[in-house]
């Protein structure tokens, strides 16, 4: 279930919701929408940034900027949505993905799958987003 990220962008409630983004390695996203983004940190802004009205004047620059010099692995950006008075409650303890990381242990905190909108590949010359059903099955969409 694809959608151009314009389309996609200029949904966007921001007087109620929240939306944060994570950039991540190619074939990752598909993965995070089943299981939801595992963190080893509870507070959001470890692994994520937040997403401001602003940001998105331009799309196609913003996630051309997002991608960056592949320093690190950027093919990949996962949407992350809540309503605003839920942000404090979106990082719960990693319970239930036993996946182990370079330290050898599970990761402790989890970004459950329905609160992760979608991916976009951002290797691809015209953006679309990967809709996880996961979330649009759930009371968080429009």
């Amino acid at each position: 279930m694809e959608e151009s990220v314009i389309e996609f962008f200029n949904d966007f409630d921001f007087d109620n919701m929240a939306y944060f983004y994570h950039i991540t390695g190619s074939g990752i996203g598909e993965e995070i929408c089943e299981n939801g983004l595992l963190m080893e940190n509870k507070d959001l802004i470890s692994t994520t940034i937040r997403i401001k009205k602003d940001m998105l004047i331009d799309i196609d620059n913003f996630i051309i900027n997002e991608h960056g010099n592949n320093i690190r692995e950027t093919n990949e950006m996962v949407i992350i949505g809540c309503p605003i008075e839920d942000i404090n409650h979106i990082v719960e303890k990693n319970e239930y993905i036993s996946v182990k990381w370079s330290n050898e242990f599970p990761p402790k905190y989890i970004i459950p799958s329905e609160y992760i909108m979608g991916y976009i590949d951002m290797t691809e010359d015209e953006y679309y987003i990967t809709k996880n059903p996961n979330y649009f099955e759930n009371y968080y969409s429009k």
